[in-house]
């Protein structure tokens, strides 16, 4: 819904402005995750992220101007009963994932983990990563939707793109159904876990698709927004850092993660 997508930006810009005193006094819990924020805000919002979004983009471009996306909405079957009733259980998850109650579980979770324990724990990271992910990117992905102005298939129209014509390009659930998937993903050691996890974080947006709320293009987009949020938020990790050391005479980058 157009309101929920609104409550997003209201949200992340009243985060920042009602944080900043607090992180001019203080380098405590809110003073150190409003800079993590801003230095995301920062990171996010440059040319090399629109080079990251670039693929979805122009795919998901493709699939709604054309008729791919409509082709393969044809090809689910939205009139069995049994395969909607799956479709809904999955679309659950990606309820429960919007702005309530996904923010005060991320914060929640960080916060217990902030006050019980002497060091982050992966939990308290997950927590971190996920809150600082849906805080940069649901604001671009709300403008993005506002300006491409795609519809819903339930709405009877086409997927093709009209400018400020509707909000729904970019699938909002199958956004915040990715976030804390994806965040779990670039946390976890094993590859195993990582293929689980990352396997997860498309379910939302294809439950979208399956119970007639979105195309599979306003889907795609709103899982690469998710990835590359969380992709600019890992690459500011405090606990990894980037050495140069020579190797005969031959300058070697090394990524080093701090245990």
């Amino acid at each position: 819904m157009k309101s929920i997508r609104e409550f997003w930006v209201l949200f992340c810009g009243a985060f920042i402005a009602v944080n900043a005193p607090f992180a001019c006094a203080s380098d405590g819990f809110w003073g150190t995750l409003y800079g993590e924020v801003v230095q995301d805000y920062q990171s996010f919002y440059t040319t090399s992220t629109l080079k990251s979004l670039s693929p979805g983009l122009l795919t998901a471009g493709v699939m709604a101007n054309s008729n791919i996306d409509e082709y393969l909405h044809e090809q689910l079957p939205h009139d069995d009963e049994s395969f909607l009733n799956d479709s809904k259980q999955v679309n659950y998850f990606g309820d429960s994932t919007r702005t309530i109650p996904s923010i005060p579980i991320y914060l929640g979770v960080m916060g217990l983990d902030y006050w019980l324990s002497d060091h982050e724990s992966v939990y308290g990271k997950w927590g971190r990563y996920s809150f600082r992910t849906f805080m940069v990117g649901a604001p671009s992905g709300f403008i993005t939707a506002n300006i491409l102005g795609g519809s819903r298939p339930n709405e009877g129209r086409s997927s093709n793109w009209r400018l400020f014509d509707d909000v729904n390009s970019v699938s909002g659930h199958s956004f915040s159904g990715a976030v804390p998937m994806i965040n779990a993903a670039m946390l976890s050691e094993s590859t195993g876990m990582k293929a689980l996890f990352y396997g997860l974080s498309v379910m939302p947006g294809l439950a979208r698709v399956a119970i007639n709320k979105h195309y599979s293009s306003q889907a795609l987009l709103g899982w690469t927004f998710a990835y590359v949020s969380a992709k600019v938020v890992h690459q500011n990790r405090t606990d990894m850092n980037v050495s140069l050391s020579y190797y005969r005479d031959i300058p070697v980058l090394t990524l080093v993660k701090k245990f």
